[in-house]
């Protein structure tokens, strides 16, 4: 196809124009493995550091109010907050809307089933979990009524 000059590109400016793109691009790569490669050097070092925060900040709002933060450890931050006993529709909406939930397809199956173990008594999970090796744990979340859940110290007036 000619330029507008009228001239028609050679093959060998062609070739030597991609190569020179293709050198270009590997450069670039080389200098990002580099960065993720020092990036990986930094972190480990942070793991090994001794005099590491016990807990990590976190935001009190947002879509990613509970990343990072076990199931169990972000329905008793929202109960906590809200100090009221909560149906698994609200606790299900809240650790969606605060990024707690991994699922994409069905999220209320992986709140509900954690609801579920931690509303089991360590004689019902023996007996739940007995053919499996998993470690038995006192209960930390505690019924209230038939719909209501909440913190296993709080006391049936809340």
């Amino acid at each position: 196809m000619p330029k507008k000059d009228g001239k028609v590109p050679s093959v060998d400016a062609a070739i030597q124009e991609t190569e020179d793109l293709l050198r270009h691009e590997r450069t670039k790569a080389q200098r990002l493995l580099e960065a993720l490669d020092e990036a990986l050097d930094d972190l480990e070092r942070v793991k090994l550091t001794k005099g590491r925060p016990l807990e990590p900040s976190r935001r009190e709002s947002g879509p990613f109010r509970y990343l990072g933060v076990t199931m169990i450890d972000a329905i008793e931050i929202f109960l906590e907050r809200v100090a009221t006993p909560q149906s698994r529709e609200e606790i299900m909406v809240e650790m969606r809307d605060g990024g707690a939930v991994l699922a994409q397809k069905r999220p209320e199956v992986e709140v509900n089933k954690s609801i579920d173990y931690w509303l089991l008594t360590e004689a019902e999970k023996r007996y739940k979990y007995r053919k499996r090796k998993i470690k038995i744990v006192p209960p930390r979340l505690k019924q209230f009524g038939d719909d209501k859940i909440g913190l296993i110290n709080w006391k049936h007036e809340k």
